[in-house]
């Protein structure tokens, strides 16, 4: 049975339900809003592009579904919080162009034809395609790269640039749970590690590959390897201080509904190990306490039963650890993906406490027999000492109803299928919020009004 087919059985597929500001709980003061009017079809990742302004701006939304999927772009020409047009800049690329990122002018494109291609292409001058409302040639986009693994599991991508200009590409697992292998094109292409996360330069040309295995350095003369033993990371960013990476993760399915937990890591040296697939992470109080709403920080590492059995690869807990520990546990089966670093500056809409805070859009769970998830969640690091959590609280809930954010989770438990479901965010020039949702095929936008 096709994976659509029986995602809808189950309740979980997308539907068609009128946006109703009721069925969102926010902090005081925020309120949402649909940014655009009309239908943005299986709604993904979101990037900004750099040359918008307060009174002028553009916001790019790539799609992932079964079929070949635009980009299209959401044009605001007045300021006023709402997109005047919707136009596609780019047409039927491929079913998974998820990954975008905008640099110096241009719209970088990670799109995939699941077990068929996997490719990075460039669109210069992305924003006066946006602005005359042109859709693109696909013989305008440059192809930059072609050799990453096509594979199907965890294979669409989320791409970003970093402080360093480099692009950041990640390799997802081929499976659920698995010891992992390694992808090359042909004779002479580059070697790619699935469970990873590269830097590319944004030519692809001259990098270098250091990859890290359980202590051991390879190298290959065409990519950068920054971090190893992730499952599947479909978010991450850079601090806006420190430059640090950090990154969501999706958990392993298959253990139960409360275990092992998605997780919040940050790299903090290139060719960490992150412990995928043999040390997982749980929570503060164990796997049954409070899975809608972890505590601050992570448990105990959960060794894996099926590649790890009596720690005989990697050793989950104690001293010397060869893997480095997630720094936040976000739920069992939550899905999480995009997530930014808000960047507040004077005459940002959202209040200065918010500086520096991660959000996170959890996309919520597929087979969980209670769902959870579909909410976007706000960590609050340390200033003083960044890669440590100091709170883990709700700010968007409501994509499953009954759902307002407490711990014991929604209230009545829900017996439909998903209200809304996050996918990314992404922060405007004004400070505003914008949420991506594919599963109602919408972007909203976030605000705040000071009390009076």
């Amino acid at each position: 049975m096709p994976l659509a087919l029986l995602l809808c059985l189950l309740g979980l597929c997308g539907h068609s339900v009128a946006f109703r500001r009721a069925d969102f709980t926010l902090p005081p003061g925020f309120t949402i809003a649909p940014y655009i009017v009309g239908p943005i079809p299986n709604a993904r990742s979101l990037v900004r592009s750099g040359a918008s302004t307060r009174n002028k701006s553009i916001t790019y939304v790539a799609a992932k579904g079964w079929d070949p999927q635009d980009i299209t772009a959401l044009v605001d020409l007045t300021g006023d919080g709402k997109a005047d047009y919707a136009w596609p800049i780019v047409k039927a690329l491929s079913p998974m162009p998820n990954g975008i990122a905008w640099s110096r002018g241009s719209l970088f494109i990670a799109s995939q034809d699941p077990d068929v291609s996997c490719k990075l292409y460039r669109l210069d001058d992305v924003d006066s395609y946006a602005l005359t409302k042109r859709t693109a040639r696909l013989a305008d986009l440059k192809l930059v790269l072609s050799s990453c693994p096509p594979t199907g599991t965890h294979g669409w991508k989320f791409i970003r640039f970093g402080p360093d200009g480099k692009l950041y590409l990640p390799i997802g697992a081929p499976c659920n749970n698995c010891l992992l292998g390694s992808y090359r094109q042909a004779a002479g292409r580059p070697l790619w590690r699935y469970g990873a996360i590269y830097s590319l330069n944004r030519d692809g040309t001259n990098l270098t590959l250091v990859a890290r295995d359980l202590g051991q350095m390879h190298q290959h003369a065409l990519v950068l390897h920054c971090a190893a033993g992730v499952r599947n990371t479909v978010g991450f960013d850079f601090h806006p201080t420190t430059g640090r990476l950090y990154f969501t993760d999706n958990g392993r399915d298959g253990l139960g509904d409360n275990m092992p937990d998605c997780e919040l890591n940050v790299v903090t040296k290139p060719g960490q190990h992150f412990g995928f697939p043999f040390c997982h992470t749980s929570p503060v109080g164990g796997a049954d306490n409070r899975p809608y709403l972890r505590l601050r920080g992570v448990g105990p590492s959960l060794v894996d039963p099926d590649e790890n059995a009596g720690q005989t690869d990697m050793r989950c807990n104690g001293p010397d650890l060869k893997f480095s520990r997630a720094i936040q546990a976000l739920g069992p089966h939550t899905a999480p993906l995009g997530m930014r670093f808000y960047r507040w500056s004077a005459g940002a809409n959202f209040p200065r406490s918010y500086d520096k805070s991660i959000f996170i859009a959890q996309h919520g769970s597929w087979n969980r027999r209670q769902p959870i998830g579909a909410r976007v969640m706000r960590v609050v690091l340390n200033s003083t000492h960044p890669t440590r959590v100091l709170k883990y609280l709700p700010f968007l809930t409501g994509g499953i109803s009954g759902d307002k954010g407490a711990p014991t989770g929604p209230d009545p438990p829900p017996t439909g299928g998903y209200i809304s479901r996050p996918v990314d965010v992404e922060q405007l020039a004004d400070g505003s919020l914008l949420v991506s949702d594919d599963g109602e095929g919408a972007v909203y936008r976030i605000s705040y009004t000071p009390p009076a």
